[in-house]
């Protein structure tokens, strides 16, 4: 037998001791734990039964020897003497009939009146010992020795109990003189109930039996037993020894039909004067019933490990093919070394034609793990470099935008004043120069944040008509200027929802359709909307965006995707441009899984088409603009927190404009100072200022007392990148507006803090 066979089935054998040695431990355990848990429950049932009976027997005989002690019976005649019993029967049902005889057993009274003046003994013959006895030691009560009553009667009840009376002598109570012999027969229903209820909490089909101290059955829920005769499993000794302890408990036995089970039993107490009782109650289980849902368990356990031989007979066989295969161990290692898990020694026998092989391995594994390491230092200069890039693209982001925003605030401001038609046409182009601006800013630090792959999508619902209604809206106008026509054709319907990020779709639509405007002099630009593809709940679109430009040469095609391409060099010169957008377009549509093609002839125009699959969305309402009035807002006193010159010029005279005063401090620490010496219902916060930053400011007047650290905060930022916003509102910003400020940005902040109430304070807000 080969090696390799030896091992597997070695391993298999391990296997499967392993399994079935475990697998009995946990059965053994399990067996026990259940049998311990149902004894106990047993024991706890049989022991709380057992009190019941105690209670009942000695409530009996205590109010017996009390009624035995009433002076009436000396007292009255025969017939309030029945009266009493009568009544003494109806409050306690447990006695079922009372008497009252003389010493010599005539009838004086009693609770059946059609007894009196007979002998009590033939009504019960089996008292006269006791009887005698009562006389002779009248202190006690005494108990009648059991009967069972139940004869060839059909009464399942009187068939599995017995029966017994209470006798005791009434005294004179000036003399102290016996003058007669109380005697009561017990009514045992409720015995006989406790019995049956520990029947119906006990498993299975065996039964519950109270026996006295000989082991004769009183009361029995088993039809076929008969009482006042020997229980049937006292005669083994194990359960025998246990009754005789006087003690409560459980035991498992094969019982006298050869079958196991499992009794709880408990001592009871003795009654009456010469001490009756000492009997012991016990319930009974069936072993199999038990553990019936354990032997399941194991049996199903059994299966598992047959069904599953084959497979472990098949991993045997390979673990064993492995260990035993040296050429084995050198696929493993080239594997190892082509991910580069490179290796400095062989762990394999060198003497042999497998070694050489090996030597030359670890040859190749060395040269490889060299050049490698030139790799990777290659990769982390690449690397350091792209962080730099990254932060230079930051720091110039902020530096630009901080003037820009004084030019373009202030452009904003001037288009409010009295201007000349000459002057309002060079106040539009330092306009649209300056978005052209920020246009272009916008995009390189869209690229930057593409590759750096820290673009994320948002996912909402939004209606695809919006944008073709918005492309429609914007560039038709513009259109007309260039004169060439531009037309939407949205064959979408109406109230077409999605899921998915729609800022970024009308980003590639619109970065399109500008490409489109700018390269076509003559005839006009087509945008179509349709619907290509239903699959589950995705639905895949297609958008076209045909122009009649300049066209691209066939050879250009391929490349006019990657960053910083135009179609040829002289376009960039007569056009302007980065050769951004179509990148971006194409990045962009790569995270959302959508794809763009491109065709295109020289000189006749170009089709670029957009495939996006969407989730189908929701329709949700549409939030109306408002259009503020220039008196909107106006009596606020609000706190410029900005240390830049021309921003603070820009900021005051938007609020001026708007009726809204303000002050001016130059970083955070004044800011703080300033808010607890006056009141103010709004703070614009700028973000990078000395001594304090407005992050750190925010966190420090939110820290202020309740009354200070509830004003409204705005923060201000030339930081492009959404961790700046996400830090400025972790520190409590309730809004982040990102410079160049724009006045309809502000009005839309302030418009959306007074939704919140937090300006509903101000007598002089009219919308508040």
């Amino acid at each position: 037998m080969l090696l390799k066979n030896k091992i597997a089935l070695s391993f298999i054998g391990l296997i499967l001791f392993f399994w079935l040695t475990t697998t009995g431990i946990m059965f053994y355990s399990m067996q026990k734990q259940f049998e311990t848990k149902t004894g106990l429950h047993l024991q706890h049932n049989v022991e709380n039964a057992a009190k019941k009976v105690d209670n009942f027997m000695l409530k009996t005989q205590l109010y017996f020897e009390l009624l035995s002690k009433s002076p009436l019976l000396a007292l009255a005649d025969y017939v309030e003497i029945t009266n009493y019993f009568e009544d003494v029967i109806d409050t306690f049902p447990h006695y079922k009939s009372i008497y009252y005889v003389d010493v010599q057993g005539k009838i004086i009274a009693a609770s059946e009146s059609h007894t009196i003046n007979d002998n009590i003994f033939s009504y019960a013959n089996n008292i006269q010992s006791k009887f005698t006895k009562a006389l002779a030691d009248p202190s006690h009560a005494y108990i009648s020795p059991l009967t069972h009553l139940g004869g060839g009667s059909n009464n399942t009840f009187q068939q599995r109990h017995f029966d017994f009376k209470l006798i005791s002598a009434v005294f004179e109570p000036r003399t102290s003189e016996i003058i007669g012999v109380l005697i009561s027969e017990v009514n045992v229903t409720e015995l006989f109930d406790i019995v049956a209820d520990i029947d119906q909490q006990t498993i299975g089909d065996e039964y519950a039996y109270l026996v006295d101290d000989p082991g004769n059955i009183l009361i029995t829920t088993d039809p076929g037993a008969e009482l006042l005769s020997p229980h049937k499993d006292l005669g083994i000794e194990s359960l025998q020894a246990k009754l005789e302890g006087d003690m409560d408990g459980y035991a498992i036995y094969m019982n006298a039909d050869n079958r196991k089970v499992i009794s709880g039993y408990a001592d009871l107490g003795e009654y009456g004067a010469e001490m009756t009782g000492d009997w012991s109650l016990l319930a009974t289980a069936p072993y199999d019933t038990i553990m019936a849902p354990l032997f399941d368990l194991f049996y199903k356990l059994l299966v598992l490990v047959s069904l599953c031989i084959p497979l472990i007979a098949w991993i045997s066989y390979v673990i064993a093919k492995n260990i035993t295969g040296p050429l084995t161990n050198l696929t493993k290692l080239t594997n190892d070394i082509g991910q580069g898990d490179f290796i400095d020694n062989l762990p394999i026998d060198r003497n042999c034609e497998v070694g050489t092989l090996g030597n030359a391995l670890l040859n190749m594994s060395q040269s490889l793990e060299h050049k490698t390491l030139e790799l990777q230092d290659a990769v982390d200069h690449a690397r350091r470099s792209e962080k730099s890039k990254t932060r230079f693209l930051a720091n110039m982001s902020h530096e630009i935008r901080t003037p820009m925003n004084g030019v373009l605030g202030m452009g904003q401001i001037l288009t409010k004043t009295q201007l000349t038609e000459e002057q309002r046409t060079h106040l539009k182009t330092i306009m649209d120069s300056g978005n052209h601006m920020m246009a272009l800013l916008n995009d390189i630090l869209d690229f930057s944040k593409i590759e750096e792959g820290q673009l994320d999508l948002d996912e909402a619902n939004f209606n695809l008509s919006d944008i073709a209604g918005s492309l429609a809206s914007t560039y038709y106008t513009l259109g007309i200027e260039k004169g060439i026509t531009f037309k939407v054709i949205n064959n979408l319907e109406e109230d077409s929802w999605f899921l998915g990020d729609k800022a970024r779709i009308r980003q590639v639509l619109f970065n399109l359709v500008n490409n489109a405007l700018k390269f076509t002099k003559h005839g006009g630009v087509t945008v179509s909307f349709n619907k290509i593809n239903i699959e589950d709940d995705i639905h895949t679109l297609s958008i076209a965006v045909s122009d009649s430009g300049i066209g691209i040469d066939s050879t250009r095609v391929s490349a006019i995707f990657d960053p910083f391409t135009q179609e040829e060099s002289s376009t960039t010169r007569q056009f302007g441009g980065t050769g951004l957008g179509l990148s971006i377009v194409k990045q962009l549509l790569d995270l959302m899984n959508g794809h763009i093609q491109l065709e295109s002839i020289k000189g006749q125009g170009s089709t670029f088409t957009v495939t996006i699959p969407l989730k189908q969305g929701e329709s949700i309402d549409t939030i109306i603009p408002v259009n503020h009035d220039i008196t909107d807002f106006a009596g606020l006193h609000v706190l410029i927190a900005e240390d830049n010159k021309v921003n603070q010029l820009v900021l005051s005279s938007f609020l001026k404009m708007r009726k809204i005063s303000s002050d001016v401090v130059e970083n955070g620490a004044e800011a703080i100072e300033q808010i607890q010496k006056k009141d103010y219902d709004l703070i614009l916060m700028d973000n990078h200022m000395p001594v304090m930053n407005g992050t750190d400011a925010i966190k420090a007047i939110r820290a202020l007392p309740l009354n200070v650290s509830n004003l409204p905060i705005f923060a201000c930022t030339a930081d492009a990148y959404e961790d700046t916003r996400i830090s400025m509102l972790k520190a409590g910003a309730d809004y982040v507006l990102t410079k160049p400020l724009k006045e309809d940005t502000l009005l839309t902040a302030l418009a959306l803090l007074e939704k919140k109430h937090a300006l509903t304070a101000l007598p002089a807000n009219k919308h508040a």
